[in-house]
């Protein structure tokens, strides 16, 4: 039978201790190698590098299209056009500041004009004017992604058919509104804030839409109603907060209509929600808390509620007006400072398995000629 010797411990060692000379020469050319993979990433990431004194007008216009515009950090005081495809990439963050230089224009513009639709990545850009901060019309897709676009007139404005992705921005401090929707826009707003404009925080009209998403969702502290959604608007929330907005948390009012799941409605001046003409509304696993009325229909408006918690408003849970009417389940009204469901006019009300207590006025007081019906409810 053949023996195998195996090495003794001083052998293994001297072995090992064999490679130490080499291991620098190992690792200086890992790194040297991940420092050229690097770089080769850069330069095929960044077309055209643009840097504070040089013009980004004239790095556009001399783009080929699918180009990436790369500025470094500083700041450039100009307005841009932007009608081909392309990327726009600052240094993250407040590093790369583009101000408006021409009062009343935008200081983006994206266009294809009358033109095939392109498409278009801002990113890592502050934007500021005394204009509108992005105006995109046409067909077009535009990406915003980390940037800061604050104190101009309205932060973002899209119209057209324009398929708009907003992820990871600040839309704040603007003089007049946050993000403008018109038109057959359509908006999908993820992780971003909107933040202390001082008019509305969004405003949808015609055919436009939005869908909005958390963790980070947050519409708060504008300075009008939170939300304004009217015409035959469209409006999705989940994992949203709109709060502490000086006007309603959201306004809904001609056909329009709003799904919200897992949401916070809180702390606003007026309605968490009003609700009017033949707007609707479906409310799931959400909280409204300590606004005026915590959700408020008028005319022939509609809501679904389900699974949901109103307290702490200062007057009712649940106020039903004109020929509106609202089903309710599963829900908790209570600790509002008037009634938890009031229902006034010719309103009417389904409540199923609904808790309902310690209102300051009644649990559900009824002024109606409609019906108001359910059963389970304690």
């Amino acid at each position: 039978m053949e023996h195998i010797r195996r090495p003794r411990a001083d052998e293994r060692w001297r072995g090992w201790l064999g490679l130490v000379p080499i291991l620098p020469i190992i690792l200086i050319l890992a790194v040297s190698v991940g420092l050229a993979a690097v770089l080769a990433r850069d330069r095929v990431e960044c077309s055209v590098r643009v840097r504070p004194g040089e013009s980004i007008q004239a790095a556009i216009d001399s783009a080929e299209a699918g180009a990436v515009i790369c500025l470094s950090r500083g700041e450039w005081i100009e307005n841009v056009v932007i009608p081909k495809s392309l990327t726009l990439k600052g240094a993250g963050g407040r590093r790369t500041i583009l101000q408006g230089a021409q009062y009343g224009s935008p200081v983006v513009r994206i266009t294809s004009g009358e033109g095939e639709p392109i498409n278009v990545l801002l990113e890592g850009l502050t934007i500021t004017g005394e204009g509108h901060g992005v105006t995109i019309s046409g067909a077009d897709t535009v990406e915003i992604k980390g940037c800061n676009i604050s104190w101009n007139w309205y932060g973002i404005e899209a119209g057209d058919s324009v398929h708009l992705t907003l992820t990871d921005s600040t839309i704040s401090e603007n003089r007049r509104r946050g993000v403008v929707l018109m038109g057959s826009a359509q908006a999908s707003i993820h992780n971003s804030l909107i933040l202390r404009n001082m008019g509305l925080g969004v405003w949808l009209s015609d055919s436009a839409g939005a869908r909005f998403s958390g963790p980070k969702c947050k519409i708060a502290g504008n300075g009008d109603h939170g939300l304004w959604i009217r015409d035959g608007a469209r409006v999705e929330l989940t994992e949203c907060s709109v709060s502490g907005n000086r006007g309603h948390g959201l306004w809904l009012k001609d056909r329009s209509e709003a799904k919200l799941r897992q949401c916070e409605i809180s702390e606003n001046a007026d309605q968490g929600l009003q609700v009017d003409h033949s707007a609707g509304v479906e409310i799931a696993e959400s909280e409204l808390l300590a606004n005026w009325d915590g959700v408020r229909l008028r005319d022939e408006a509609r809501a679904e509620i389900s699974d949901c918690t109103i307290s702490r408003n200062r007057w009712d849970g649940i106020k039903l007006m004109g020929s509106s009417w609202a089903t309710v389940s599963g829900s908790i009204l209570s600790e509002n400072g008037g009634h938890g469901l009031g229902v006034w006019g010719s309103a009417g009300a389904d409540l199923n398995e609904n808790t309902i207590e310690d209102n300051g006025g009644y649990g559900i007081f009824s002024w109606s000629e409609g019906e108001v019906r359910g059963g389970g409810n304690r």
